[in-house]
């Protein structure tokens, strides 16, 4: 039998064995969990449109809206669309926080449109048989307005509309926004307007997440 002294000694050791295995378990979680969260953070600020430090340690800026379309737009879409009103648009779009919603965004905003039916050479048919329609709502009016402002206000390159637009052909069911057209309100931007705003992006029905893969 081994005296008591020398069992209360292997005790201890045998505790403090386990206590060193406990955190030496506690920490490697904690490092991976660290490692987990700052991936969420950056993929969540990417998502964002906001500054931030990509995997490879690289600062990343964030998004800006662009600048207008040139004053030789066929359109005028810079008398058609107040700066207030293309901050409104950029800010409530970043504010979507995945893909997805802002899929649906672009898709309730562009409309596809076929050409005319023409004689091409065929060196023409390599292009696209359909035209583009960029649109915001303005008031609960729809203004239609150039691509190139369409792009800049949201500061999104053209493979994201032809994405959106695709993954709406492949099943996505997305219904034309149908609220009034009553403009009896004031020109200022105001809290009422800027909530239309952010319900009008709300109720875009999501495209399933069967399409998104």
């Amino acid at each position: 039998m081994k005296p008591i002294g020398m069992k209360m000694n292997e005790a201890t050791t045998n505790r403090k064995r386990r206590s060193r295995r406990n955190i030496e378990r506690v920490s490697r979680k904690i490092i991976r969990d660290v490692s987990k969260w700052a991936d969420e953070k950056s993929k969540t600020s990417l998502n964002l449109g906001l500054e931030h430090e990509n995997r490879k340690g690289i600062q990343i800026k964030g998004r800006q809206m662009g600048a207008l379309c040139a004053n030789t737009c066929r359109l005028k879409c810079a008398t058609k669309i107040a700066k207030e009103y293309r901050d409104l648009f950029f800010n409530e779009f970043w504010k979507l926080k995945d893909h997805k919603r802002k899929w649906d965004f672009i898709a309730h905003h562009v409309r596809q449109v076929a050409k005319k039916q023409v004689t091409i050479t065929a060196e023409q048919r390599s292009r696209r048989n359909y035209s583009r329609e960029y649109y915001f709502y303005i008031r609960n009016e729809k203004q239609r307005i150039c691509k190139t402002m369409f792009l800049e206000t949201l500061n999104v390159l053209e493979t994201w509309i032809t994405t959106a637009l695709r993954k709406l052909k492949d099943g996505g069911l997305l219904e034309e926004d149908k609220r009034g057209k009553h403009t009896n309100r004031p020109h200022k931007l105001s809290p009422e307007l800027i909530d239309n705003v952010k319900n009008h992006i709300n109720q875009f029905p999501v495209v399933p997440s069967h399409y998104t893969r």
